[in-house]
């Protein structure tokens, strides 16, 4: 059984940023960044899975890799704690808002 060959549209775990499916996550999540961050945390993982299937309809799977090294699937849980995780992420970085004190 051999790992499977990772495509232009999958999402890789790991420090891997240089692919397109990665690239395409991050610009999906920074695209619907103010809405996940309106959102109560119940429909915060509704909106991960809406994500999620918008990889999924470009062909792109979630994959990481095995000890071995082979790239394999992940299970859609995980797929959407990626997602979940790279909204995180994206807050964390994005630029604070430039709102003007009174104080």
């Amino acid at each position: 059984h051999r790992g499977i060959v990772p495509q232009p549209n999958d999402v890789l775990f790991g420090r891997i940023r240089s692919n397109d499916g990665n690239r395409t996550l991050r610009k999906l999540v920074t695209t619907l960044l103010d809405e996940y961050n309106c959102l109560p945390r119940k429909f915060k993982a509704k909106l991960a899975e809406e994500v999620l299937e918008e990889i999924s309809n470009l062909g792109g799977r979630f994959l990481k890799q095995n000890p071995v090294g082979e790239w394999e699937e992940v299970s859609h849980n995980e797929a959407v704690q990626k997602v979940a995780k790279t909204f995180r992420n994206c807050r964390r970085s994005a630029p604070e808002s430039e709102e003007i004190s009174i104080f």
